[in-house]
């Protein structure tokens, strides 16, 4: 199985090489069209459509990088609304009708240290789980806050949690919850 997963991720990377490389002469092409065109020239929203779906192709590409332990992570300040806005468009495709998405965003700046594609992955596996957990439909709200943290609270944190101001990003489902065979 190990073996499989290792072939898996050399796959994987060797593809996104190839892909990165298609999408850096179509994001070079759309660059040239862009600046030889002028905003009221008719194709010239098509430009934007190309840079678009190519820059989500890269995102796409990373992402696959990453998962074969090819990518560097790049952490980076990043919109953490806009990353979940994005995704939460990407995962309304796989949700049945019966499930409603419910956001409550906090109107503060939302700007986080992070990797948009590793932060993407995990909300997308968790907002999966949530919707697999609601098979007679249901309520996934999405929810963020500020909270800060004082060097008194570190005593309870885990990890390598520093003092200061972060974003917490909330998910609660309507789910069935966890029988205790899969809780184990």
């Amino acid at each position: 199985q190990a073996q499989k997963i290792d072939s898996i991720g050399h796959l994987a990377g060797g593809v996104a090489h190839d892909f990165n490389n298609i999408l850096a002469s179509i994001l070079g092409s759309s660059s040239i069209m862009r600046r030889r065109m002028n905003e009221n020239d008719k194709w010239f929203p098509f430009v934007d459509i190309i840079e678009t779906a190519a820059k989500r192709g890269a995102s796409l590409t990373r992402q696959l990088l990453t998962f074969a332990r090819r990518g560097s992570v790049e952490v980076h300040p990043v919109d953490i609304h806009a990353i979940l806005i994005e995704t939460i468009h990407l995962f309304e495709r796989s949700v049945n009708p019966n499930i409603s998405i419910v956001t409550n965003f906090t109107s503060e700046v939302a700007i986080v240290n992070g990797d948009e594609g590793q932060i993407q992955q995990a909300m997308l596996n968790i907002f999966i789980n949530a919707r697999d957990a609601m098979p007679n439909g249901g309520t996934l709200t999405i929810e963020t806050s500020p909270v800060h943290y004082s060097e008194q609270d570190r005593s309870t944190l885990s990890g390598e949690t520093r003092s200061g101001s972060y974003i917490a990003v909330k998910v609660i489902d309507g789910g069935i919850g966890m029988s205790k065979e899969v809780q184990q």
